[in-house]
């Protein structure tokens, strides 16, 4: 005994990591027709996923115009001053680096951030590899 919506089969979506097949089909798909129901999109495009998940893969990796990697110094400059003024609002300091996304620095890539000694309780100063999540103070 069951609602009628528990009893209808769920569909199975894939999970995990996209291959480069995937990436194509999902780029080929909405550069052709674009975007504009993002639950039709896996559909559409002959993907086994869910909206969600492709909405996801084209804002942070797909999308053209991203940059991946390193940050450049002015935008280790950027992130630094903004996050004087902002806190840890990453999405809002991501929004003043064009190319970048709110996921981009929650990664695992390092910055090298520059501390003055009285930042540090004394000493010379010294650079440190830090992920913007440890920078940020996001556990």
């Amino acid at each position: 005994m069951g609602c009628k919506s528990c009893q209808k089969p769920k569909a199975q979506h894939r999970k995990g990591l996209w291959s480069p097949e995937e990436d194509q089909k999902l780029r080929d798909y909405i550069v052709r027709y674009g975007h504009s129901c993002w639950s039709t999109v896996p559909v559409k495009a002959g993907l086994q996923r869910n909206g969600k998940s492709c909405r996801l893969r084209w804002i942070n990796y797909l999308r053209p115009g991203l940059k991946h990697g390193m940050f450049s110094r002015e935008e280790e400059e950027t992130v630094m001053s903004l996050h004087a003024t902002l806190g840890n609002k990453w999405s809002q300091i991501a929004q003043h680096l064009p190319g970048r996304t709110d996921n981009e620095g929650l990664g695992d890539g390092g910055i090298c951030w520059e501390f003055e000694a009285d930042m540090q309780g004394g000493g010379a100063g010294f650079c440190d590899l830090l992920s913007m999540s440890e920078f940020l103070g996001i556990n």
